[in-house]
């Protein structure tokens, strides 16, 4: 059976198939052991990111024959073919030598080509199918949470998508919330700070805090903002409790550090903290009234979640980086967007990168999700390697939408 005689019997809609794309970006980021199948000799046989990428794929397939496909403006295809062509780049330029191994030259060389060419089409289809590509994110974003509320009692953690991943299901959260455009969104908006809160991530509490800036400055208010505003409340409250403490102590003691770095106070580490902290600064604990004042790096450290001296550092700059890795978590990986662009494809994609949230950011409606994109880049990577369709769906989206604005709360 060839690949027309397959399209005649699945021939549903586009937006059938969009939702279908937007089902695979959300099962491309499931990372949760407990969801992989594994044959009895202990090898994976079924790995839900992988069924992620096979359905958007096939989604992508079905689409991409029935419709008209535009690049848009050459603002924005120009640096994001840049984006590409350095991800392909990469993967010839760093490959070992062929050495008889094809398995290991096809990952290492090949892979990052069909990874780019497999981009280039989530964002050429987005750009066809619009908003519906997101619909899905919706109920995604009711199955994280509640999976959270089950989960709470474990302290800080990622729910069903990642058990112990607790940054990306915040980052999923935050980014459910606002590319789900829609009458209800301001219940998923609710709905998605009630899960951050659950998590324990202060970088998903960093995006609601930009977010809420946002929300002020655009005079986003509304009788929608009332409900959410007063969980708002009752979650920082929260936060005192004793099962906040749980979730939080560490925030805490991070704000604390950073409050002493700042402003230059000593702070000092009793022989229970240093023992807590010696696999990160190397601290030799000699006794039990063992006692050591940190330094300003070490106290920044810490407070950054280990990014201050280790993950917002890169490797050697490189023309075309050290190599394209998607999924991969390895010693040292910056835990930052731009940061991490430079060090696997080099500088000329992160300013492409660069270029294009900002011309996102001004040239669409689309103002909270670009908002979203650039505070969950700060702290981490996973919109360039775990969550990497994403960002691409989001700009084919936002460039094509014909939305009158993204507000939420105002009718």
């Amino acid at each position: 059976m060839n690949l027309e005689n397959i399209r005649r019997k699945l021939r549903f809609s586009n937006r059938v198939w969009a939702w279908v794309l937007g089902t695979g970006l959300v099962l491309f980021v499931v990372h949760n052991p407990a969801l992989i199948h594994r044959e009895s000799s202990g090898a994976v046989d079924i790995f839900l990111p992988i069924v992620g990428f096979g359905i958007s794929a096939i989604a992508i397939s079905m689409i991409l024959p029935k419709v008209k496909i535009t690049m848009g403006s050459k603002y924005l295809y120009i640096p994001l073919l840049i984006i590409l062509a350095s991800i392909s780049i990469t993967g010839f330029v760093n490959a070992p030598a062929y050495s008889g191994d094809i398995y290991a030259f096809i990952r290492d060389g090949i892979a990052p080509t069909i990874i780019a060419a497999y981009l280039l089409g989530i964002y050429v289809t987005c750009r066809s199918v619009g908003e519906d590509v997101f619909k899905p994110f919706m109920y995604a974003v009711i199955i994280e949470t509640v999976s959270l509320i089950l989960m709470s009692g474990s302290g800080r953690g990622g729910g069903i998508i990642s058990p112990t991943n607790y940054d990306i299901a915040a980052g999923f959260l935050v980014f459910g919330a606002v590319v789900f455009i829609g009458k209800n969104q301001w219940k998923i908006a609710m709905l998605a700070i009630g899960g951050v809160f659950l998590t324990g991530a202060e970088e998903g509490l960093f995006a609601l805090g930009v977010l809420l800036v946002a929300v002020l400055a655009r005079r986003d208010f509304g009788k929608r903002l009332v409900p959410v505003g007063i969980v708002s409340v009752l979650l920082i409250a929260a936060m005192f409790t004793p099962q906040g403490a749980v979730l939080y102590h560490l925030t805490a003691e991070r704000l604390d550090l950073a409050q002493s770095a700042i402003f230059n106070r000593p702070y000092i580490l009793d022989h229970h903290d240093a023992l807590k902290l010696a696999n990160h600064l190397e601290i030799k604990v000699d006794g039990k009234d063992y006692v050591r004042v940190i330094t300003r790096d070490e106290k920044l450290e810490i407070a950054t979640g280990y990014r201050w001296l280790t993950h917002w550092n890169i490797s050697e700059i490189k023309p075309f980086g050290h190599g394209y890795i998607i999924t991969a978590f390895y010693k040292g990986i910056p835990h930052n967007m731009v940061l991490i662009i430079i060090e696997q494809v080099g500088i000329l994609a992160a300013l492409a990168w660069l270029w294009v949230v900002g011309y996102c950011l001004f040239k669409t409606r689309w103002k909270y999700a670009w908002l979203a994109i650039i505070a969950l880049s700060v702290w981490d990577h996973y919109l360039w390697t775990m969550a990497a369709p994403w960002w691409w769906a989001v700009v084919g989206v936002s460039t094509t939408s014909q939305i009158k604005n993204d507000l939420i709360f105002r009718s």
